[in-house]
């Protein structure tokens, strides 16, 4: 297991990409029900 330290090291980094990309996923997931919504009501 010499991988752990350096996952330890790079571990805020990946934290805060992650908050990103959740953040992002959020967005792209309303858009996506948003256009849903429209095309049911065209």
């Amino acid at each position: 297991m010499g991988r752990l330290p350096v996952l330890h090291s790079f571990y805020p980094m990946n934290e805060s990409i992650g908050a990103i990309l959740t953040r992002w996923y959020k967005r792209l997931e309303m858009a996506y029900y948003f256009l849903l919504i429209g095309f049911l009501f065209l």
